[in-house]
């Protein structure tokens, strides 16, 4: 065979590939996906609960809100960037700072509850339903985000896991928040911080499996 004979073969089974959208873009349709996912739990639970949500008026907890709203933000723009060759790797760091302000709203609330109630509410209340709701969510919506992560080149498969986890975990947390209320601050930052700490634990060993980079096939 001549060479421009296989120079044509292989030019006429080319297939055009298309490019990945720009990292923003891609987390931007996930934050709308899990803007969907937590508007329906919300109105569901509105619903069903005759109006009665855990929303409330304090200042500490809108700005605690906003963080963790942040926090989701910043994890799946890091979590899209992560699967991006060359990227900067300072980006990544970025949800660390709203979620620190979080934890310290909560750090501030019980210290709050202790002056005000006398206790920070250890053993005084328990939050399962919240943990079943933050893990059925969390989970979920991380199932998406990896599913979306495996286009790209997941380098770092457990980094990129773990930083769609915290989005993921985030937006659940913001679910669980809005549909029950909470008597003391201290049962969110124990029984929610738990529940992540566990499960980003889980989604970080699994990281490898989802987003091996060396051993998936062709998509």
């Amino acid at each position: 065979m001549k060479t421009d004979d296989l120079i044509q073969r292989l030019g006429n089974d080319l297939v055009p590939v298309r490019p990945l959208a720009p990292p923003w873009k891609r987390a931007a349709a996930w934050l709308g996906y899990a803007g969907l996912y937590l508007m329906a739990v919300v109105v569901v639970a509105w619903i069903r609960r005759h109006r009665l949500l855990g929303i409330t008026g304090d200042g500490w907890y809108l700005v605690e809100q906003l963080a963790v709203i942040a926090t989701a933000v910043a994890a799946a723009c890091a979590a899209f960037d992560s699967v991006i060759p060359g990227a900067d790797r300072r980006a990544l760091a970025a949800p660390l700072v709203p979620a620190t302000v979080a934890l310290a709203t909560l750090v501030w609330g019980s210290m709050a509850d202790l002056h005000t109630q006398g206790t920070i509410g250890f053993g005084r209340e328990t939050d399962w339903p919240c943990v079943v709701s933050i893990s059925v969510g969390g989970v979920a919506l991380w199932a998406v985000g990896v599913t979306m992560l495996r286009r790209g080149a997941p380098l770092a498969p457990r980094l990129s896991s773990m930083l769609a986890g915290v989005a993921a975990l985030s937006i659940a947390n913001i679910e669980a928040c809005l549909t029950r209320a909470h008597a003391f601050s201290f049962t969110v930052l124990l029984w929610h911080g738990l529940t992540m700490a566990l499960l980003l634990a889980a989604v970080m060993q699994a990281g490898p499996g989802l987003l091996a980079w060396k051993t998936r096939g062709r998509e």
